[in-house]
């Protein structure tokens, strides 16, 4: 018999732990500015400065909070195409 067990998540909901974040597709899909930095090799100014300049898209939810950035917002910027304008 399996035990489900709730914790918080990063996110800041309760959710159910049999899938770790990293299992967990859904939670991959939007990254933090350290996990860009892993993901691509550059350095964290390098990160910050393509958020600030508008080339990599990304979202704050207040300002001095930490950015979200969706995993195909990474991939474009990569590519070297421009950041979709909402």
């Amino acid at each position: 018999m399996s035990k489900k067990v709730l914790k918080i998540t990063r996110f800041g909901r309760a959710g159910d732990t049999s899938m770790t974040d990293s299992d967990n597709p859904i939670a991959r899909l939007w990254l933090s500015t350290t996990e860009v930095q892993q993901m691509t090799g550059l350095s964290r100014t390098e990160v910050y400065a393509a958020l600030y300049a508008g080339e990599l898209e990304g979202h704050q939810r207040a300002k001095h909070k930490g950015w979200r950035i969706h995993v195909d917002a990474v991939d474009r910027w990569m590519r070297g195409e421009t950041a979709i304008s909402a």
